[in-house]
């Protein structure tokens, strides 16, 4: 669910006006206002927690969270162009930055490989703002909408690439050494190849093209997700994975490995997980 540009702009202006912790606040309330007034998003969230969670109390529970996170999420991301380089290194903690560095350090690049879980394209802003040469696929939008989510993407120097670009974009950066960061837990538009695996206690079509960089190329796959940060309260927690090589691997053996990653990290944050597109395979 992308805001309008009008909604990201004053998202913009309104985190540079506001303290942090108000904009939370209305976050919540646009949340729960969102939960009630929207039967049918209510219903895919619904349906994603029966798979992800499997205990009817705590689906119930969880419900109402998801929309509220998701725009907190996105307030997180609209503050990016406000924020000096102290608050920023304050909002995110990262664990696994080694495995990343191992992937880059094999020589032929690293595909960094995440859920829309949490506000992923802090991830990339973050690791761009500390130094990696991170370049994101993104979906093409309408031009006055991908002018104003530019101005926060890139704000901390992550680049971006237009998905209809397609692999060869990809490639050149790999060729690089540098890192590409995809989000493959769902499909995006027609035509692209995908495979069906494991997702909670369901099944989900997830893209084959990041497996299939890698096997082509050679450049390890780092997973990883960012949520929110419960142990210190406030901003985020950024986890990265050992890197998968994809030596000896067929690309449908490496997104099943893939698959089975992003599942695990999006069962253990259900109410992070911003996907609202009903592509469940299994009827249960």
């Amino acid at each position: 669910m992308i805001p309008s540009a009008g909604a990201i702009r004053w998202g913009m202006r309104l985190a540079r006006w506001l303290p942090a912790g108000v904009l939370h606040r209305l976050a919540r309330v646009a949340g729960w206002i969102g939960w009630h007034t929207s039967p049918a998003r209510r219903e895919v969230i619904a349906r994603n927690l029966h798979f992800l969670v499997g205990d009817p109390a705590r689906e119930r529970r969880l419900g109402p969270r998801v929309l509220a996170n998701m725009v907190e999420a996105a307030i997180d991301l609209w503050r990016l162009p406000s924020l000096d380089r102290a608050a920023l290194d304050a909002l995110v903690v990262a664990s696994g930055l080694e495995h990343l560095d191992a992937a880059i350090a094999a020589g032929r690049g690293a595909i960094l490989a995440t859920a829309h879980l949490g506000p992923y394209e802090l991830a990339g802003a973050w690791l761009a703002h500390r130094g990696y040469v991170v370049h994101a696929m993104v979906e093409r939008m309408p031009a006055e909408t991908s002018a104003a989510l530019t101005a926060y993407r890139s704000s901390t120097g992550m680049q971006l690439l237009d998905r209809s670009s397609g692999p060869r974009a990809v490639l050149r950066v790999l060729k690089a050494g540098e890192v590409a960061a995809l989000v493959c837990d769902r499909m995006v538009g027609s035509g692209a190849p995908g495979a069906v695996v494991p997702f909670g206690s369901g099944r989900r079509e997830i893209p084959t093209g990041p497996a299939s960089l890698a096997v082509a190329t050679g450049a390890r796959v780092v997973t990883g997700r960012i949520v929110r940060d419960r142990a210190r309260g406030t901003g985020y927690h950024l986890t990265l994975d050992p890197p998968l090589d994809p030596t000896g691997q067929t690309t449908e053996a490496l997104t099943a490995r893939i698959g089975e990653r992003l599942s695990a990290m999006t069962v253990a944050h259900p109410d992070e997980w911003y996907v609202l597109q009903p592509a469940w395979r299994d009827v249960g």
